[in-house]
């Protein structure tokens, strides 16, 4: 965080959006109370998390800003009842609002940091008809996150979550509402309940012992270790052992070598589409035309990607017959079991999965990375939390899980 933030000088863009429900949900106030003012229905950059370059599909601004300018007399601002609105930055223009400030030689992130700077905490910008927050500070993140929850608990329409998210079926992209709820009392209960963590500990630590491994290999044969891609192919191979693996399997192998890299190959393309600001999303017009065809790309990749969840699960359906203790089960067996209204159609079944190992892989490793290069920046506090592991596990063994709640040094590093 770029102020008073977590101690990275890095920041994530991440974007959430106020929506109104059908008369059937309407059980939420969908504006965020702060201070005195009210907010309309918005998207909202927060500055939180890891640092991962975001792209923006910038190339098309300066056309837009040719062909908008012959309507530039065609203004969109608000008109009726005056809101008490966070504080606008100057520059806004007609129908691109504040998107001629998005640079393509800057991270967004960073953009966002410098508009915060200079108009404080809580800024009002707009990504093209779109009115934007961002949320800069820990007290106001936790007036968003923690208070106004709800309010804020629905996502915007955007091409990723109509491609990438399968029409809005991953839990990334769904907006809030029963489906919404279905979907993660399923993660919560079935696919990440304590008891199901706990099963799969054996799967982790063998791939802890693999990537461990890994580096002490390349590090006696003398070369740099790449340690960015040691931990994202940790964190894949760990969520797709999870994923399709039974418990008891121990070390075995649950996916071909083939597969393993169809289904790796996906994951990255579908990682840097993601990071992509598509511009069509905040200026229908470009939408409509896709002039960089970004959604088409998305839309070619959404293909790939239900292929390769259709045959895995089909192959994990044709193994054996069906497994009925649930402690014998993978995470494809249990999706598969749910009945009623929590049984999944075919897409869903694929968001879902590709929601596993795509924002579980890739938090995970950036977040391990990060700390690794914080450590590095502070030799005390790396040498204090060598010494505190060294007492706890001594030399003769690696970490075990159950020895994480007797290290509260390590516990406050990984927080």
């Amino acid at each position: 965080m770029y102020k008073g933030g977590f101690g990275l000088e890095e920041c994530v863009f991440s974007e959430l959006r106020l929506r109104r429900q059908h008369k059937a949900e309407e059980d939420i106030d969908p504006h965020l109370e702060i201070s005195s003012g009210r907010i309309p229905s918005c998207s909202i950059f927060w500055s939180f998390g890891e640092s991962k370059k975001m792209e923006f599909n910038g190339g098309l601004v300066p056309v837009a800003v040719v062909i908008l300018a012959l309507a530039a007399s065609v203004m969109f601002f608000t008109k009726g009842k005056k809101l008490n609105l966070p504080p606008v930055p100057k520059g806004r223009m007609p129908i691109i609002g504040h998107l001629h400030m998005m640079d393509d030689n800057e991270a967004a992130h960073r953009t966002f940091a410098r508009i915060s700077e200079k108009n404080g905490p809580l800024t009002m910008i707009y990504m093209g008809s779109k009115p934007t927050l961002l949320v800069s500070t820990a007290a106001i993140a936790e007036q968003v996150l923690k208070h106004n929850d709800q309010a804020f608990a629905s996502r915007p329409f955007l091409t990723a979550g109509k491609t990438l998210g399968f029409d809005f079926k991953s839990i990334v992209f769904a907006p809030f509402g029963n489906y919404y709820k279905r979907l993660r009392r399923i993660y919560t209960v079935e696919l990440l309940s304590p008891k199901r963590v706990a099963l799969s500990q054996e799967l982790r630590q063998i791939e802890v012992k693999h990537v461990m491994s890994s580096v002490l290999s390349d590090h006696l044969a003398g070369g740099p270790v790449n340690m960015t891609s040691k931990l994202q192919e940790m964190a894949i191979d760990n969520l797709i052992r999870m994923i399709f693996a039974k418990p008891n399997m121990g070390d075995k192998e649950c996916l071909t070598r083939e597969e393993m890299t169809t289904l790796k190959g996906v994951v990255k393309e579908a990682v840097n589409l993601a990071r992509v600001i598509y511009v069509g999303d905040f200026i229908p017009l470009l939408d409509i035309y896709d002039f960089t065809g970004h959604k088409a790309k998305t839309m070619k990749l959404q293909a790939k990607m239900f292929a390769s969840a259709m045959a895995l699960i089909e192959k994990n359906k044709s193994n054996e017959k069906p497994v009925v203790d649930k402690d014998k089960q993978n995470l494809v067996d249990i999706l598969l079991s749910q009945e009623g209204d929590d049984r999944l159609p075919d897409h869903a079944l694929a968001a879902v999965l590709f929601d596993f190992i795509i924002a579980g892989s890739d938090t995970t490793s950036v977040s391990i990375e990060w700390a690794i290069a914080e450590l590095l920046h502070y030799p005390h506090f790396m040498k204090r939390a060598q010494g505190e592991i060294d007492s706890v596990v001594g030399k003769d063994r690696l970490v075990d899980e159950q020895d994480i709640k007797n290290m509260p040094f390590l516990q406050a590093i990984i927080k």
